[in-house]
């Protein structure tokens, strides 16, 4: 009996306690119905959270007035909440699916800090897991993408995992549970439902009972898994150190490691490198020079300096450098800058790197501060030439995520000041010089 299967399934996964309160997500399909109507056989206490994606029109309000009228039947604490979907998966660039997954927790986690909710009660099953089996597989993925479907982050569980489609269509029927079929279920256009469609029932005809193994295997898996975060994660320990907000990889110990291609996987992954650039990086770390090597996505930049991988995040557009006009005696954003001209007569010049120095008469505004572009060049003080900034640097062996942190303070395509560092010659001060435009790094 099915609702036996569920007390004993949630008892021996230790997914609720008598003291939970549960906010069960409804949907108004089978399965979520079915879910609520054997909460509502419970003693748990228990509330309905529904979304109203606004996909299916008239549909979806009728979804909406099935779960409110059933939440009222059972004596239920009611809650809704209506998405303009399809305009945050545009504004966001993502998939209609991915836009209402996000839409949704982020309503149940809501819904739970101020109601006091302890748990959330989704109704995902056994063929859901298998079905997220199969997708992980056949995109590629790690050892953790094959265990199924675990219980979720936070608050979440699925106590229906226990069961599959066929437990829940006949329960429905026994029990004369109410629900809505969603006409998209029957599409072959999304992925899930061709597995579901076509691959499942194959599976069944070659392997009848393949569910039970699979659940099995999937559960293996998981222990597996466990085993295995802990071997990534001491790993991690010994390869990986933060340097304020940049993270360095020691590419020496990295190649050393065991697994040194999956480590290198896991320890990039989480700060959203795809698998393909990091199989590029697996290529380049074979190679005895890493230096100037760079990969990035949207938040992140990874860097290759001689023996390890840097990984620092994308500088915001409140970093991006100003213009500082003549009138300008102090700058305050993204650094701080005093400004201020005096008599060379009786000045006496400072060798403070937080100090620069130039002949007033040699520069013209607006300047510009600026982080360094690829053919910068520079004749530091004291030098005759110039170089491009990339070899200066190299030839200090100044880190590359040291060097995209620097201040430039610019006149035109020149450089005038490595901010805190360096003046060019050019605008050195000299003898002739009657003017002196001053600038503190404070």
């Amino acid at each position: 009996m099915l609702f036996d299967a569920f007390q004993r399934y949630i008892s021996e996964s230790a997914l609720l306690t008598p003291s939970d309160r549960i906010l069960a997500a409804v949907s108004g399909g089978v399965d979520s119905m079915v879910m609520l109507h054997l909460l509502s056989r419970t003693s748990f206490q228990t509330a309905v959270a529904h979304c109203n994606f606004r996909l299916r029109g008239e549909a979806s309000d009728a979804d909406e007035l099935l779960v409110r009228e059933t939440a009222a039947a059972y004596g239920m604490t009611f809650h809704r909440i209506a998405f303009d979907t399809a305009q945050y998966a545009e504004e966001h660039r993502i998939s209609i699916q991915m836009a209402a997954r996000e839409l949704r927790y982020a309503y149940f986690e809501r819904l739970c800090r101020e109601n006091g909710y302890t748990r959330v009660a989704v109704a995902h099953h056994g063929d859901d897991a298998i079905e997220t089996f199969f997708i992980n597989l056949g995109r590629g993925t790690g050892i953790r993408g094959l265990t199924g479907m675990a219980h979720g982050p936070a608050v979440v569980v699925r106590p229906m995992l226990f069961t599959d489609r066929d437990g829940i269509a006949a329960y429905a029927e026994q029990h004369g549970v109410t629900y809505r079929e969603d006409a998209s279920n029957a599409s072959d256009k999304y992925l899930r439902n061709n597995i579901r469609h076509h691959l499942l029932p194959a599976m069944a005809r070659i392997f009848p009972g393949y569910r039970d193994s699979m659940r099995r295997t999937m559960g293996l898996l998981s222990e597996t898994e466990r085993i295995y975060a802990a071997y990534i994660a001491s790993e991690t320990d010994r390869c990986m150190r933060r340097e304020g907000d940049t993270v360095c990889i020691d590419t020496d110990l990295l190649r050393r490691a065991q697994a040194p291609r999956t480590l290198l996987y896991e320890m990039l992954h989480p700060f959203g490198f795809s698998a393909q650039q990091i199989q590029h990086l697996e290529e380049l770390i074979q190679r005895p020079d890493l230096s100037g090597k760079q990969l990035s996505n949207k938040y992140y930049r990874l860097w290759c300096d001689r023996q390890a991988l840097m990984v620092e995040p994308l500088r915001t557009g409140g970093e991006e450098g100003c213009f500082i006009d003549a009138d300008t005696v102090c700058l305050e954003h993204p650094i701080r800058l005093r400004i201020e001209r005096l008599p060379a007569a009786g000045y006496r010049l400072t060798k403070d790197p937080q100090v620069a120095q130039f002949d007033a008469d040699r520069v013209s505004f607006p300047l510009e501060l600026r982080h360094w572009r690829a053919g910068d060049r520079f004749c530091p003080l004291g030098m005759k030439g110039s170089q491009k900034l990339s070899d200066y640097w190299v030839n200090r062996k100044v880190p590359v995520p040291e060097k995209n942190r620097k201040w430039l303070l610019c006149r035109g395509g020149d450089i005038l000041w490595i901010v805190g560092e360096r003046i060019d010659d050019r605008f050195r001060i000299t003898p002739g010089t009657r003017t002196i435009l001053k600038i503190n790094l404070c």
